[in-house]
């Protein structure tokens, strides 16, 4: 993969994302925690977010975002609703 090609990068990112998300069973908080932190520093708190301030900066700014779309921050992301539903 090259790192400074941006559909690589993007789709690296995007599998990465993925990966943290079937770690953490779903959790899309624990995975920006993940992402941001490093998935060890996740586990090395319980899994739960790490007390540093970039990264309980970047879950909360990239929560508020993904939570506009409806969806609780803590919730996995099986809980999702649908957005085919009803056809």
């Amino acid at each position: 993969m090259n790192p400074y090609d941006p559909a690589q990068s993007i789709m690296g990112g995007t599998h990465y994302l993925a990966d943290l998300l079937k770690l953490f069973g779903g959790r899309v908080d624990l995975a920006l925690a993940g992402y941001n932190a490093g998935e060890g520093a996740v586990m090395k708190y319980g899994r739960r977010v790490p007390p540093y301030s970039e990264t309980q900066n970047y879950v909360r700014t990239i929560g508020t975002r993904y939570a506009q779309s409806g969806v609780s921050l803590t919730a996995k992301t099986s809980e999702r609703p649908s957005k085919n539903k009803g056809m």
